[in-house]
């Protein structure tokens, strides 16, 4: 995982402070941006077109906020991670329908290996072995971190969840699950043989889908791993890369799971029952209570993983930061999304009401880049190799002092 952002900041900031970190200017600008153009009209009328806001993505790209974190030098829009991950969280909290997380987090892998950017929205695609070493018939297993929760069919494609790793069809090819490749222009493409980047193009496209969110994912054939660009990064590996994805993925969650708990909040003022508001009640409490809990405590793994890659301490830390960092937002998605729809009833699975812009964006984020049992497992492999003596004093002092 690799920043051009040389900033430090204290880990002890709590998450609540996450805009004052940011250029709180840019958080401000940002969130208006966001809140005018992502209206539920909007939101709805972009799932009906393929998933994605061409219009607001341009407004994004000539605002230059969709390369913010990144140096002038190499064709970035300045700014630090803290402001990069401030907009990505802004963009979960309004379901922005657009591909800011995986491009911007496109962008850093890029920069890290040294490769020019290219133009237009970027996509991941992610493969944990070398491609010449791959499966070509049936299922593929990479280790530990291959799969994604998703499953592959007979017919070549993989399940409609949208979460598959990779793979291979009948025919024999293998390929590899893109989230927003659908409406990538290029994609970022990382193995064991090396890191590239590929134009999207109907030749190495395989299968397209849609996630819950209705986000367009495309599979692609292991061809776009041999691309003529590709060059060897001990930094651009695929763990650290999928741990790049992974955190941008978890701030994004972030943002969702905070609007979840607004809206929730707003419903049980609103709605009332034996003639007073259901938040009245207090096991209706008691749900609010947990559920702002979980979405703090995601927003302050996130924060944490951002304070260790910025204080620049070595690539296993901030590997293992964003593991705890998407590790514990899927935790938090399965609390959140249970409680908020026990508490909103049959009303919050219709598709008239607003909550199920951001439920299905939870469930849908929550096994890309990594479910939580994979990257617990990441977490937890660290601290067994480190041998039972390790074991309390890494969980009280990590991650470790600067």
């Amino acid at each position: 995982m690799s920043t051009s952002s040389t900033s430090s900041v204290p880990s002890s900031v709590p998450s609540s402070q996450l805009a004052l970190r940011a250029d709180e200017l840019l958080v401000e600008t940002i969130g208006g941006l966001f809140a005018d153009n992502c209206t539920p009209e909007r939101l709805a009328a972009a799932e009906a077109a393929n998933g994605f806001d061409s219009a607001l993505w341009s407004l994004l790209t000539e605002n230059g906020l969709t390369r913010v974190g990144l140096p002038e030098s190499i064709d970035g829009s300045g700014g630090t991670l803290h402001d990069a991950i401030a907009i990505v969280r802004a963009s979960g909290f309004h379901a922005a329908p657009v591909p800011i997380a995986d491009s911007i987090a496109a962008a850093f892998v890029c920069a890290g290996a040294g490769l020019p950017i290219p133009s237009g929205a970027l996509a991941f695609a992610i493969l944990d072995g070398p491609a010449s070493g791959a499966s070509h018939g049936g299922s593929v297993s990479h280790g530990s971190n291959a799969s994604q929760g998703g499953s592959v069919s007979q017919t070549g494609n993989a399940s409609q969840s949208g979460n598959a790793s990779h793979g291979g069809n009948a025919s024999g090819v293998g390929y590899v699950r893109v989230p927003w490749g659908g409406a990538a222009e290029h994609l970022i493409a990382v193995s064991a043989d090396g890191v590239g980047t590929v134009a999207v193009t109907p030749e190495i496209i395989v299968g397209r889908g849609h996630n819950y969110a209705g986000e367009p994912w495309i599979d692609v054939s292991f061809a776009v791993f041999a691309s003529p660009n590709r060059i060897v990064s001990e930094h651009v590996t695929p763990q650290p890369t999928r741990a790049t994805a992974a955190l941008f993925r978890s701030a994004a969650l972030a943002g969702a799971l905070d609007r979840t708990v607004e809206l929730s909040i707003q419903y049980a003022n609103e709605r009332e029952q034996f003639g007073k508001p259901i938040g009245k009640f207090q096991i209706l409490q008691h749900y609010l209570s947990e559920m702002a809990g979980e979405s703090a405590a995601t927003g302050a793994a996130v924060d944490n993983a951002v304070d260790v890659i910025s204080a620049h301490r070595g690539l296993e830390e901030a590997v293992l930061a964003s593991a705890a960092a998407k590790a514990y937002a899927g935790r938090a998605v399965a609390t959140v999304t249970r409680l908020a729809h026990q508490l909103h009833g049959a009303i919050g699975y219709t598709d008239e009401h607003r909550l199920q812009f951001w439920t299905r964006r939870l469930w849908a984020w929550r096994d890309e880049f990594g479910s939580e049992s994979e990257w617990a497992a990441v977490l937890g492999r660290s601290v067994a190799a480190s041998g039972g003596a390790a074991l309390w004093p890494r969980i009280t002092s990590w991650p470790p002092a600067r």
